[in-house]
């Protein structure tokens, strides 16, 4: 009996993946669209697709809608490392419901039997950055600095970690990468904080044979060249080396505070993740538009970050686009009329430091510091009414609410409109007829 169940089973499995066009034990190359009786055979139980980016979605959502193109243009690119499904959330609602989806769209990772939040940017170099690296080992061997500009994406904007140490053996080194990271202490920690901080960060081992000029390429000083270290790296920027004990607790520290670039964009989709961090963010806020004044606030900016190690800690520098998000930062007292500008903010506390004074980034950053701008309160959330909701819900899904309130109305409207009395034109009485019934109607008694 038990057996006939198995097979029953497997053959409903097939039949389901069949019916619906999915190929289970193949690595997918199109987006697959995932149906609540199938979502667990087909993301959990097959080894050809460990890997998965899930996104759940309601067809009537306009960034879903914007996303869908970038998920169809990376699936046959990441076919073999990353498969990409999705879920509707208007049909599919048991799934959604177990995932405990609020918004449109949330993104998913699935590795391992364990489902995890999307962490990256939404664009196609991130998305395929991200499954290069899920896919692959943790550490990457890196021989040399165009090795880590491929391996590591530098090249793309990545930023990532990587490790150093002499004492890495002749025997080892002559063997697998794993031997490798197994071979002294420091590796180990290395290793460790590499698997744990995969899903977000990027990480290498530098070969014990590379050569001095190798480690001037990075960056490098030739002191290096004798003593274990690690650093944060990225195009452009210089390695910013681990200076803590070598314990996975402070070296994940480091990790966290250094997971970002010199200078970041800041979006919708890693505000608060930036924020979250701890220190200070110091925003330049600027017109795409004007192609120069944006260029040379950029430049300023990323000058100040690289020169700036006294503040490396207490701040993480940034840029936004002012005319996309003017809404938001009019509470800064920043006008898209006065861009570019500069201002300081505090995510946790709430508080910001802003002036409308023209100066440079580093003049501003000095009065920050020594308190000649004054702090103010950033404004809480408003609490909106059960009406404001309402409008609010209403004016983010025009025209489809317009027009469902339109059909509501013209439905009612026939539902309630009344029967015409029954009219034969055949039968019409005549204007000398109706006057003869009068003049025959009783006279009233006087």
């Amino acid at each position: 009996m038990k057996y006939l169940i198995t097979i029953f089973s497997a053959l409903f499995c097939f039949l389901i993946s069949a019916t619906y066009g999915i190929d289970k034990g193949a690595p997918h190359g199109t987006v697959i669209d995932l149906k609540d009786e199938t979502f667990d055979d087909i993301v959990t139980s097959d080894p050809a697709n460990g890997l998965w980016l899930l996104k759940f979605y309601a067809p009537w959502c306009g960034h879903c809608k914007k996303l869908a193109p970038t998920l169809d243009q990376i699936a046959p690119y990441m076919q073999g490392k990353m498969a990409v499904g999705k879920i509707d959330c208007t049909k599919q609602t048991k799934i959604c419901k177990r995932f405990e989806i609020k918004g449109y769209p949330t993104l998913k990772i699935y590795r391992d039997g364990v489902f995890m939040d999307y962490p990256g940017e939404r664009h196609a170099d991130a998305f395929i950055i991200f499954g290069e690296r899920m896919s692959s080992n943790a550490v990457a061997l890196l021989h040399n600095y165009q090795e880590a500009m491929e391996k590591l994406f530098l090249d793309k904007g990545a930023i990532a970690f990587v490790a150093y140490d002499p004492k890495l053996s002749i025997s080892a080194n002559g063997g697998n990468l794993e031997e490798m990271l197994q071979s002294t202490t420091a590796l180990q920690v290395f290793n460790q904080i590499a698997r744990k901080q995969q899903i977000s960060s990027l990480f290498g081992l530098l070969s014990p044979t590379m050569t001095e000029e190798q480690f001037l390429e990075f960056g490098f000083g030739k002191p290096y060249k004798k003593e274990a270290f690690f650093a944060k790296i990225e195009k452009d920027a210089k390695p910013i080396i681990y200076s803590g004990e070598w314990s996975s607790p402070e070296f994940l520290d480091f990790v966290k505070l250094n997971n970002h670039p010199l200078v970041a964009e800041l979006s919708a989709h890693n505000f608060r993740a930036l924020g979250s961090i701890g220190p200070k963010l110091l925003i330049g806020v600027v017109d795409p538009g004007d192609v120069e004044k944006k260029a040379a606030l950029q430049k300023e900016l990323r000058e100040f970050a690289a020169s700036s190690e006294s503040l490396r800690g207490k701040y993480i520098f940034a840029w936004m686009d002012g005319i996309k998000f003017d809404k938001f930062l009019k509470q800064f007292g920043i006008e898209k009329r006065n861009l570019p500008q500069v201002f300081a903010l505090d995510f946790s506390s709430r508080l910001f430091w802003q002036d409308n004074s023209t100066r440079s980034i580093k003049e501003f950053t000095e009065a920050v510091e020594n308190g000649d701008i004054p702090v103010q309160k950033q404004a809480e959330p408003p609490t909106y009414n059960a009406f404001q909701q309402v409008k609010m819900v209403f004016l983010e899904f025009m025209p489809w609410s317009a027009l469902i309130i339109v059909s509501m109305f013209i439905l009612t409207y026939l539902a309630f409109l009344p029967e015409k009395a029954d009219f034969d034109p055949s039968s019409s009485v005549s204007a000398d007829s109706l006057k003869v019934e009068k003049e025959t109607e009783p006279k009233k008694e006087k």
